[in-house]
C-alpha cells in the first residue's frame, strides 16, 4: 500500500533534479566582473596554481620553472587586480606587449618564463582567450579557451592549440 507514496516520491523527486540540471545548464550572459575573474583564473592557471572548472588541460608544473622569473603580458583584456604569489625568489611582471619584445631581446629564455594572455573575442554568452608559456627558444605551448558562464559560474574549456 506505501508503494504508489514512495514511487510518487521518486518521480517527483528526479524531477526537481533534471530541473535543477537544466537551469545549471542554461547559458548566462557574461558581464563586466565575469572578466576579471577570467583574467585571475587564467593566470592562476598559467602559474599552476589553479584548476578551472570545465577545464581538463593539466596544470602546468611550474616547478619546472622555480628559477625563473615570469613576465605577463596582456592583450585586449585586463590583468587581475592581485597577482599569485609564486615562491621566494622569482617575481612577476606585467608589462604591454610591446615592452615584452625589449625584455626578451635582453633577458633571453636564462632566467625568465614568459606568459601571454590574449582575449580574442568576446560574445554575450561565449569568449575566448588564448594563453601563450614560452620557457625557450623553441620551447613553448598554447591553449586556447572558450569560455563561458551558466548558472553554476564560469566554466573554460580549454584546449592544447600549439606545443614547441
Amino acid at each position: 500500500m506505501k508503494r504508489p507514496y514512495v514511487v510518487t516520491f521518486l518521480v517527483v523527486l528526479l524531477a526537481f533534479l533534471g530541473l535543477y540540471y537544466w537551469r545549471a545548464q542554461t547559458s548566462v550572459r557574461l558581464d563586466t566582473q565575469d572578466y576579471q575573474q577570467i583574467s585571475e583564473g587564467l593566470t592562476a592557471w598559467a602559474l599552476g596554481q589553479q584548476q578551472l572548472r570545465g577545464n581538463e588541460q593539466p596544470l602546468i608544473d611550474f616547478s619546472f620553472f622555480s628559477d625563473k622569473n615570469v613576465v605577463l603580458t596582456f592583450e585586449n583584456c585586463d590583468p587581475p587586480k592581485i597577482l599569485p604569489k609564486l615562491s621566494e625568489k622569482q617575481t612577476i611582471t606585467v608589462v604591454d606587449s610591446k615592452v615584452v619584445k625589449a625584455i626578451h631581446a635582453e633577458r633571453g629564455y636564462d632566467d625568465t618564463v614568459y606568459v601571454g594572455i590574449t582575449c580574442l573575442q568576446k560574445g554575450k554568452y561565449k569568449t575566448t582567450y588564448t594563453v601563450s608559456i614560452m620557457f625557450a627558444r623553441l620551447g613553448g605551448e598554447g591553449y586556447d579557451f572558450d569560455i563561458t558562464k551558466d548558472n553554476l559560474g564560469l566554466s573554460f574549456d580549454g584546449k592544447n592549440s600549439w606545443v614547441s
